[in-house]
């Protein structure tokens, strides 16, 4: 899990930049300072850990909005970076283009304490996220075709990864927290298995009902289809597929005969906790 970003406070009056530096960091935050636009960028570019950037908008020769055009500029990074604006001067062409570089908060000097870390809390805990996410995409991305083929054999022939020990058989928590991790590459579908119409909708089936069945959710035919990613008579077929292959069954809605849920059934679950167990997430996005 990536740590928490270190901040950046850029302001041309070093008292006022050591004192909200003072503030931020009695959160447990890692802060660095800057007292004009040229070094606050080179800084921001140096130091691979800086998320979140709390800047003045006055500043000599290079304003705080032209420092966060070039912060913008610095790769991914830069683009990913929460900014806080602090300014005693504000007017609404200022905020818009505050707004236009995509600033997270606006705030007015003198500062309220409160008010200043709620915002780089906030701040520093959204471009985490961000971060994590990236990175379960990336280790998505690179495991997708293995995954994707040992899911298939496994579930449909038994045949797949070597069953754990009965000790180290794991709780649903951590089921689930794969299952998480697995179904977050759906996006990539397009991506990296363009050909792959069998394989990858019928992993997303399995893993929606198994998810809903955790989490005690019930899961309609229809809604089924829908999630699938597929033309529903398609997805009717994947079903049909699984219903016959004893992984799945059918369940009446006892309120509205005209619909079905889909469950996973004994077998299909079994099959699911067991090859969840046999996977080891990256460490780095455990």
């Amino acid at each position: 899990m990536p740590d928490q970003p270190k901040v950046l406070i850029v302001d041309d009056e070093p008292e006022i930049a050591a004192e909200l530096a003072s503030l931020i960091a009695r959160t447990g935050l890692s802060v660095v300072e800057a007292h004009d636009a040229s070094s606050a960028i080179k800084t921001f570019a140096a130091d691979q850990k800086i998320g979140v950037v709390v800047s003045d908008i006055r500043m000599p020769r290079r304003s705080g909005i032209e420092f966060v055009r070039g912060v913008r500029g610095v790769g991914n990074r830069g683009r990913m970076a929460r900014i806080v604006f602090c300014t005693a001067y504000a007017d609404v062409n200022v905020t818009i283009d505050a707004l236009r570089l995509g600033a997270v908060e606006f705030l007015t000097k003198p500062v309220e304490a409160a008010e200043l870390l709620a915002a780089v809390r906030k701040a520093a805990d959204d471009y985490r996220q961000e971060m994590e996410g990236r990175a379960l995409d990336g280790a998505a991305a690179r495991d997708l075709a293995q995954i994707v083929e040992q899911f298939k054999s496994f579930i449909l022939s038994g045949k797949g990864p070597v069953p754990v020990p009965a000790a180290a058989a794991q709780s649903d928590g951590d089921r689930l927290r794969k299952a998480n991790h697995f179904m977050s590459i759906r996006k990539l579908r397009d991506m990296h298995l363009p050909a792959a119409e069998f394989d990858e909708p019928l992993w997303f089936m399995m893993l929606d009902l198994y998810h809903s069945q955790i989490t005690g959710q019930r899961v309609s035919i229809s809604n089924l289809c829908v999630s699938s990613g597929i033309p529903q008579t398609t997805a009717l077929r994947r079903i049909e597929d699984l219903v016959q292959r004893g992984l799945v069954h059918r369940v009446p809605d006892q309120n509205d005969r005209r619909r079905a849920f889909v469950e996973l059934s004994q077998d299909g679950q079994t099959r699911i906790s067991r090859f969840l167990d046999s996977v080891s997430l990256d460490p780095a996005v455990s």
